[in-house]
């Protein structure tokens, strides 16, 4: 589904006190000296190497403190660098995770899933990082949800608003409404106990597990 996922692969130079720009010409030189051309796509601040129809993005990183790296920052033109721990926010998922009796990993699967065929109006990482901080740091005042339908329904009402920002694009917003709403329109259809209606519009957020006929699929 997710035609943007891809293998991020961090390559850890030696720290000369280069630029990041220069070692992002090392980068892609190795690559194209030992890759053909047709495999390799430039995409700043890193080189896409696309294998076997997988694609990896390898980012230039220099060793940092306490088990951090350091790679090129985007909005500097790459002139300087940004930190960054990637096995930190991994232990971080997996302890949440376990918190919430392993609903946080299915739920971060939903809502990429959700990203993606909206268009992408998040960063998926930035995306799987609200979730984390949602549930890491909301306290639920009748309990945790009891199923993954309950944490996905929490999210999308209280969870999802923080990533859009006052200047966010007027796509974005609008996609993050229309999320919102149909889930409103699920959460009431259950209520009327018009289950037909709420799993048609269940499948306008995930992929149908089953095939329905078209007249319970729309209005």
């Amino acid at each position: 589904m997710d035609e943007k996922s891809d293998v991020d692969v961090l390559i850890v130079f030696q720290d000369d006190g280069s630029q990041p720009q220069t070692y992002l010409d090392r980068l892609r030189r190795f690559v194209v000296a030992n890759y053909a051309q047709s495999e390799i796509q430039q995409s700043h601040p890193t080189i896409q190497l696309s294998l076997n129809h997988i694609t990896f993005d390898l980012v230039p990183a220099l060793e940092s403190f306490w088990g951090e790296y350091k790679i090129p920052i985007r909005e500097s033109d790459y002139t300087d660098w940004t930190g960054t721990s990637p096995t930190s926010f991994n232990d971080n998922l997996t302890e949440v995770n376990k918190d919430h009796r392993n609903m946080v990993k299915p739920l971060v699967r939903i809502m990429k899933y959700w990203n993606a065929s909206a268009g992408y109006p998040f960063e998926s990482y930035a995306l799987e990082q609200r979730i984390v901080e949602y549930l890491n740091d909301n306290m639920f005042l009748f309990g945790s949800p009891k199923d993954l339908k309950g944490y996905t329904f929490n999210f999308i009402d209280d969870g999802i608003d923080d990533l859009i920002g006052f200047f966010e694009a007027e796509w974005r917003r609008q996609a993050v409404s229309r999320l919102k709403a149909t889930a409103e329109e699920i959460q009431d259809a259950e209520k009327r106990l018009n289950l037909i209606w709420a799993l048609g519009q269940l499948q306008e957020i995930l992929p149908p597990t089953w095939p329905l006929p078209m007249s319970q699929r729309t209005k």
